[in-house]
């Protein structure tokens, strides 16, 4: 009920997306050494996280809401709506985490964020719930009170944060053994969505070698950004991959694809 609830926010908005290959070839390869040296734990995601996130703190426009008709609230801090894998009433689900101020946070933070959650006793569809699983009451309400709070949330931006964040991630990979473009819908003003990861032929200096490419899917709000500053953050993010941005001192030295 509370997907089907998010889905109907998500489709009042005028979204347009990107589908896009990034080259994850040398992240992964400096995540390995970074483990074997550190001793510490780094999944791609929380990488991506990290990225993802410290890059909106810096444009914060990226993560602004309407609030009527007329003004505009930008946030500061970053709160990531993502995804963890845990047992939920005895069975394995994808649930909802929020990493509030995830653009203050290291990777190293943010992936003990995530361990964490993935072993919450919440039994919601919320992995960030209390003992008393909010979500499950939430759940429980009739379908014209739940609509009444989500149109709430359309006119009042600070409850939506407090429901859904301020920005949406989400790693359809983690369950992907190929190659494949999601479409994202998401009620936030910004979302990306990770497909699957497979080797594809690409230039790498003047030569073509495999590389390991990960299907990456992005939505923004046009009713609050607009394709230039859109491209633009999309172009600074898929180059700070592509430099193993904060792992540098673990990155292969072999040239990156341009």
């Amino acid at each position: 009920r509370g997907m089907v609830d998010y889905f109907h926010l998500a489709w009042s908005k005028h979204n347009f997306r990107v589908l896009f290959d990034l080259d994850v070839t040398d992240i992964r390869r400096a995540i390995r050494r970074y483990r074997r040296d550190t001793g510490n734990e780094l999944s791609l995601t929380a990488y991506l996280i990290s990225v993802y996130s410290h890059l909106v703190g810096e444009q914060p426009a990226m993560q602004a809401y309407r609030k009527g008709i007329r003004k505009l609230i930008v946030y500061k801090d970053v709160d990531v709506n993502t995804l963890v894998e845990r047992k939920v009433e005895g069975e394995m689900h994808a649930t909802t985490y929020i990493l509030r101020r995830a653009n203050t946070k290291s990777f190293d933070e943010i992936q003990s964020e995530l361990t964490a959650a993935k072993s919450a006793t919440s039994q919601s569809a919320f992995a960030g719930d209390t003992v008393k699983n909010k979500g499950s009451s939430y759940a429980k309400l009739p379908r014209f009170v739940r609509r009444l709070l989500l149109r709430y949330s359309r006119w009042n931006p600070h409850f939506r944060r407090r429901i859904f964040g301020t920005v949406g991630f989400s790693a359809v990979s983690m369950y992907a053994r190929q190659t494949g473009y999601p479409v994202v819908i998401t009620p936030h003003t910004l979302g990306i969505v990770l497909g699957g990861i497979g080797r594809k032929p690409a230039v790498v200096g003047d030569e073509i070698k495999p590389r390991e490419m990960l299907s990456v899917a992005v939505s923004f709000d046009h009713d609050v950004l607009d394709g230039a500053p859109a491209t633009r953050f999309l172009s600074t993010f898929t180059r700070r991959c592509l430099r193993c941005h904060g792992l540098e001192a673990y990155a292969p030295k072999t040239d990156s694809q341009v």
